[in-house]
C-alpha cells in the first residue's frame, strides 16, 4: 500500500471517529505502516465528547496533548457552523 501521509512516522488525532466518515479515516491511518497511533476522539469516548459542551472539550484536549504531538488532525464530527 502507498503510504497515505508520509514516507516517516507519524501520529493522527481524529476527531468525530465514530461516524462514516471518521471511521473511514480511522481505518485508512490504522493500514498506513507508518502510522504509530491513530487518536480517536467521539461522543462515545472516555469521559464524553460534545462540541457544546466547553468542558468535554477541554478534558479530550488535554488527554489529547499528553499523546501529541500530532502531524494529522482530521475533525470529521460535520460541525460546520455552531450556533
Amino acid at each position: 500500500m502507498t503510504p497515505l501521509y508520509a514516507s516517516h512516522p507519524f501520529k493522527a488525532l481524529v476527531i468525530g471517529s465514530n461516524g462514516a466518515i471518521g471511521s473511514a479515516f480511522v481505518e485508512a491511518l490504522r493500514a498506513d505502516s507508518n502510522c504509530i497511533h491513530v487518536e480517536t476522539i467521539s461522543r462515545q469516548s472516555a469521559g464524553g465528547f460534545d462540541l457544546l459542551d466547553e468542558d468535554s472539550i477541554r478534558f479530550q484536549a488535554s488527554l489529547a496533548g499528553s499523546l501529541g504531538p500530532f502531524e494529522i488532525i482530521i475533525d470529521a464530527t460535520g460541525a460546520l457552523e455552531i450556533d
